[in-house]
């Protein structure tokens, strides 16, 4: 996977935050008890997730969109590694008094709730982009057929047949474009049907055009 610089940014950031938190860390005189070193060392595997955590988030592309549907799983990130941090700075000086399970059992308890967020998170991001797929290509037909009868209507130089394809734009312009599979016939049907008007059109055959975008407008009705 290719790092952008928004990405690269990121992950400075995360390298930053590791140096200041290894220079902080030693030089505030802790007891380098075994619980010390425990809170150490899930302090550091919060930080280094961070760096996955921008890779997931950033997975599925670099457009604005993505960014923003990645933005919750950044922000689960931060806040499990403030949240650790936290725990930490307030266990390392009791460290000494600190039973080792008690406190082996906060860090996972934090650890398997990121984890379990992350999960879901990453899920949900993806249902949402695949449902703003499958509604944008769900709505192909009929923002393609607003785009041809705009052109024709522009082009049109018989008066009759102009305000025919105008009616017709109208009735597409103010028609719901979302489509489903049951609608596929019908839709691929008003979509030939306007293709052929186009091309009587261009042949002068407005008697034709005119029929055959009557006949649409029939068809869209009946979709509608």
């Amino acid at each position: 996977m290719m790092l952008d610089k928004q990405m690269r940014r990121e992950l400075g950031i995360v390298l930053i935050i590791f140096a200041a938190y290894n220079l902080l860390v030693f030089l505030i005189p802790f007891p380098l008890t075994e619980v010390f070193w425990l809170a150490y060392a899930f302090d550091l595997a919060a930080i280094v997730a961070q760096a996955p955590v921008i890779l997931v988030a950033h997975k599925n592309g670099r457009n604005l969109r993505s960014r923003f549907y990645g933005f919750p799983i950044i922000r689960l990130g931060i806040i499990y590694l403030c949240v650790q941090l936290t725990v930490s700075f307030v266990i390392m000086p009791l460290s000494p008094w600190m039973p080792r399970w008690l406190a082996v059992l906060l860090f996972v308890l934090i650890l398997a709730f990121f984890a379990v967020g992350l999960i879901a998170a990453d899920t949900i991001r993806d249902e949402i982009e695949f449902q703003d797929k499958k509604r944008t290509s769900g709505t192909f037909v009929i923002v393609k057929l607003r785009s041809v009868t705009a052109v024709m209507e522009q082009q049109c130089e018989n008066a009759d047949t102009q305000k025919i394809i105008r009616q017709l734009a109208d009735q597409l312009r103010y028609s719901d474009p979302v489509s489903s599979a049951v609608l596929q016939n019908i839709e691929n049907s008003i979509f030939n049907c306007v293709r052929e008007a186009k091309n009587a059109m261009a042949n002068q055959r407005y008697s034709e055009t005119q029929r055959l975008c009557l006949k649409a407008m029939e068809m869209l009705t009946e979709r509608n």
